[in-house]
């Protein structure tokens, strides 16, 4: 196909999700045109496939550089978990997905501290169904601060991790709401 005839390109409806997500191999970070070069559509076109899958929470994003910007899209760690047969309980999985999880702290205790923190923002989540940040920081932050002394920052280390976990949807773009789909 030459460079003109694909700047037309593909509708985005067209490429279908999974030969798109084949392109990503483990949780390795691509930007938009190296997924365009690879399923031979437009930049345009693979961001908005891209995004849409980042809405369906298939991928996540993340801008790595503002000037001139740049964006990565990754598969979440979550997706991997449960392939392979690997039919073992969420919790064995969530406590597994915790233990290598990293942690910001000084201490290996502050280190745990705040993994325990990211399982309770887990297990509150996953009693309730859905929540939104300030449910979490009234609900979690005061018995689980991990040595916080405000909820906001504290809320920026769960949120970092939280949507890496199995059955866990971070809210849409623009959204506020957290969901729990697992089992």
């Amino acid at each position: 196909m030459s460079e003109d005839d694909r700047s037309w390109g593909q509708f985005v409806e067209e490429v279908p999700d999974q030969s798109l997500l084949a392109e990503f191999e483990g949780a390795e970070p691509h930007t938009a045109a190296e997924i365009a070069d690879a399923i031979a559509v437009t930049e345009y076109e693979a961001t908005s496939k891209l995004d849409a899958l980042c809405r369906a929470g298939e991928l996540r994003r993340k801008q790595i550089r503002e000037e001139p910007p740049l964006t990565v899209w990754f598969r979440p760690r979550a997706a991997f978990v449960g392939e392979d047969g690997d039919d073992r309980p969420v919790d064995e999985r969530v406590d597994e997905l915790l233990k290598d999880m990293e942690m910001p702290g000084v201490s290996g205790m502050m280190r745990d501290w705040r993994r325990d923190a990211v399982r309770a923002a887990f297990d509150r989540l996953r009693e309730a169904g859905e929540l939104d940040a300030e449910a979490f920081k009234r609900d979690v932050y005061p018995s689980h601060a991990a040595g916080y002394d405000e909820p906001e920052p504290w809320w920026e280390m769960i949120a970092e991790r939280l949507g890496d976990l199995p059955g866990v949807v971070d809210p849409r773009w623009g959204g506020e709401t957290w969901r729990y789909d697992g089992p």
